[in-house]
């Protein structure tokens, strides 16, 4: 009976001991061990594709400062504790649970829908082009071990003759509507149709285009079809009257009265309400958001539930902008996909906050040419970055205070 107490106690005080950190050794061996991991991440051939790529290369990067502070004498519980944060971000690997290849051919009837009197000159050039379909549902298990399951849809496609511009369009199913959809370098043009656009095209060379659908279901790809249309062809209708979005220039209150009311319909109630909120709203903008902070991140709460779901709606944003295409026509794409106009309206002010914050950064040293100061309050204007701030930026690269205003009076 004693001896079953005694096993018991010692039971219990070894539960109850204090856990011990790992020892210097034991923290450069997981370091290490993280370290593979993500580089076999990083050479997985849909690495790129996940958008994995840009965190593993910079969370390898900390992992190489995590070794030479873990070099010095005592560091090994605080390494610890920050190489634990880091692993909790990352994806620890990536597992091809099923692939399908096919050719895509696309039935009669999906063409006669969408283009009508036209389909028969989509079905001449459509006979042109050959498209090779590979989706890829892949798992991707990260370090705090949640796993994401998706599926990737990569098509490769060649024509048989040059073209000055080939419009694709990507017909997906009505299920996946109910799914997010990331683009990789394509624009929606409504909630089943994606528009690519390659420009110019080489006869028999091969083109590809890729994106992920967030869901675990590779039958989509038999109802997923892809049509090719030459430059000066007919195209699939981007906005449509009627769906609640007033997409400017192609929509107004004359062609389109059902998605663009006239204001002068509004009771003039709301209209005082809203020039006033407006006005209160302008100051604290000018006050604080252009000059003296950020007074949105100081204040508004952010409508996306996570800074992931923010990256995507930025990054698609900046996307956009760089290829040129309008916030009219960018903003009602997003919408349709399931964004809000808030977080729509949010991802752009972060865009411009950023922007911002860059070229307050990048102020002319002293040692360049006044017509670089100058250039710079020129740009800073553009911004809509207050004269105050601007002034500042330069005094802190070293210009004078006289200097400056000799810029700003001319």
């Amino acid at each position: 009976m004693k001896r079953k107490v005694i096993v018991a106690v010692l039971f219990i005080m070894l539960l109850s001991a204090p856990v011990f950190a790992l020892t210097q050794v034991e923290v450069e061996q997981k370091i290490l061990e993280t370290d593979n991991n993500l580089r076999t991440v990083q050479q997985h051939e849909l690495s790129e594709i996940l958008n994995l790529n840009g965190q593993t290369t910079f969370a390898r990067a900390q992992l190489q400062t995590l070794l030479q502070r873990l070099a010095q004498p005592g560091q090994a519980a605080v390494v610890e504790a920050q190489l634990n944060a880091l692993r909790a971000q990352l994806p620890r690997s990536i597992e091809v649970l099923g692939k399908v290849k096919d050719k895509v051919v696309v039935p009669v009837n999906v063409v006669s829908e969408r283009f009508a009197d036209k389909s028969n000159e989509v079905a001449i050039n459509q006979g042109k082009g050959e498209i090779n379909l590979e989706a890829t549902l892949v798992k991707i298990t990260w370090f705090d071990s949640h796993e994401e399951q998706k599926t990737v849809i990569q098509k490769i496609w060649s024509y048989t003759e040059d073209a000055k511009r080939i419009t694709i369009y990507e017909i997906l199913p009505k299920p996946t509507q109910k799914n997010k959809i990331i683009p990789m370098q394509v624009l929606y043009v409504n909630d089943q149709t994606l528009k690519a656009v390659q420009e110019p095209v080489k006869a028999g060379e091969k083109y590809s285009f890729s994106y992920i659908i967030e869901r675990n279901d590779l039958s989509l790809a038999d109802t997923i079809y892809t049509i090719l249309v030459q430059e000066g062809g007919p195209t699939i209708e981007e906005y449509s009257c009627g769906d609640g979005i007033c997409t400017v220039p192609f929509e107004d209150n004359i062609v389109c009265p059902a998605d663009c009311q006239s204001s002068s319909k509004k009771k003039i109630t709301w209209v005082i309400i809203i020039a006033l909120l407006t006005g209160v709203a302008g100051i604290f903008y000018f006050n604080f958001y252009r000059g003296k902070g950020d007074f949105r991140r100081l204040t508004a709460k952010s409508p996306f539930t996570s800074k992931k779901d923010l990256k995507q709606v930025v990054d698609f944003i900046s996307w956009g902008i760089k290829k040129e295409i309008t916030k009219q026509k960018i903003t009602p794409l997003l919408i349709k996909k399931g964004w809000t106009k808030k977080q729509v309206t949010y991802a752009y002010e972060e865009i411009e906050w950023e922007e911002r914050k860059v070229l307050l950064d990048t102020a002319p040293k002293t040692s360049d040419p006044l017509d670089n100061v100058r250039n710079f309050i020129t740009e800073c204007r553009k911004k809509g970055i207050e004269e105050t701030t601007v002034r500042a930026a330069l005094i802190r690269k070293g210009w004078h205070k006289e200097q400056i205003s000799s810029v700003f009076s001319k």
